[in-house]
Parts: C-alpha cells; sequence; structure tokens
C-alpha cells in the first residue's frame, strides 16, 4: 500500500518533469524554425572594416543585375528570398570588385569576411554552395586549362578530366555536376557528350 501511494504522489512530479522537457523541447523547434526561413533563404553576413552604410547587393550570377540590396549596419547584413533551384549568385561590396561568388540555395547561410579580404570570404550553411567550394578546390590545379589560348597538355588534360570525372561519380545527383560536366566537355572537346 506504501508503494502505491508513493507512486501516486511522485506521478505529478514526473508528469510535470516530462512537461518541463516537452515545452523546452517545443522552444528549441520553433527557434531553430525561426532561423530558416520556409521555402527560401536567408544570408546572414558578418564583416570588418567597413563602415556603416556600405551598400551590399545581391547580383544574378548570369546578367549581373541587382536583384536585392541592403546596408552594412554594425558589420553585419543580411538577405532573404527563395530560388527556384540552386543558382550562382554574385555578394558586391560598395559597387566594386572583389565579389563573393555564391552557389546559392535555400538554406540559411552564414558568410564571414572583411574589406581587403572579400575573396576568401567563409560562406556555411549551403550545401549546394559546399560542393560548389570543393569543385573549385578539386580543379584549382588545372585552372590554367581554361584560360584562353591555354596550352593543351594532354597529360594534364587527362588528370583533370579524371578529377572531374570522379567529382561527376560522386555527386550524380548535385547541383554543381552540370557545371563539372561542362568543364570535362571544354577540355575534351566533347560537345555532343554535353547534350546528353
Amino acid at each position: 500500500m506504501k508503494k502505491i501511494f508513493f507512486i501516486v504522489l511522485a506521478l505529478p512530479l514526473i508528469l510535470s518533469a516530462q512537461n518541463k522537457v516537452k515545452a523546452k523541447s517545443a522552444v528549441k523547434k520553433v527557434s531553430s524554425l525561426q532561423v530558416k526561413p520556409l521555402n527560401g533563404f536567408i544570408i546572414n553576413g558578418n564583416t570588418a572594416d567597413f563602415a556603416d552604410g556600405t551598400p551590399v547587393a545581391l547580383l544574378n550570377g548570369q546578367t549581373g543585375a541587382p536583384e536585392s540590396e541592403t546596408t552594412i549596419v554594425k558589420n553585419k547584413f543580411s538577405f532573404k528570398g527563395k530560388v527556384e533551384s540552386p543558382d550562382f549568385k554574385v555578394i558586391l561590396f560598395d559597387k566594386k570588385p572583389p565579389y563573393i561568388t555564391l552557389f546559392l540555395d535555400n538554406s540559411s547561410i552564414i558568410i564571414n569576411t572583411k574589406k581587403g579580404a572579400i575573396e576568401t570570404a567563409v560562406v556555411s550553411g549551403s550545401a549546394s554552395h559546399s560542393e560548389y567550394a570543393d569543385f573549385n578546390n578539386i580543379l584549382s590545379p588545372f585552372q590554367n586549362l581554361f584560360a584562353e589560348n591555354a596550352a593543351k597538355d594532354p597529360a594534364n588534360i587527362e588528370s583533370a578530366l579524371l578529377v572531374i570525372n570522379n567529382f561527376i561519380q560522386a555527386h550524380p545527383a548535385s547541383f554543381v555536376t552540370p557545371l563539372a560536366i561542362i568543364r570535362a566537355n571544354q577540355l575534351s572537346g566533347n560537345v555532343g557528350k554535353m547534350e546528353t
């Protein structure tokens, strides 16, 4: 009888503790939803050495046309929007280069950069941009092959094609893969393969 009496007394305390845990986890879920907008992207930028009021533009990566503009306030800037599919965008500070090339998808993205080192900005939170950065890193030793009037060293081309094909095989569903296919066909000159 004493055991049952203890369980009856303890039950409200156990249920109360469980409700507090549920309430805490519910708060965590709500706050995480606030970080990433539904069906869209948010870019939160952290900068250094820029004056308040410095303009920042999000440009179309194909046309260079402005899609959104903001200003830096207390070393921060942000953009919100939505893309139908991951696409190239450019972030331009103070209406002049250098700029950040971004492979934008609908994610919560953080950019850390500073004046004088924009080209080395750190972008996190976007799977598409991470794959784009990975592709650029593996292709960086072969950038000279894509220059106009570049010397075509067959051994170097073969090495570059191997690296590109490995990326394509490892990322068949990536939005970066079409770019990798284009690069491979630029090196091989196989236009027919690019159309398939």
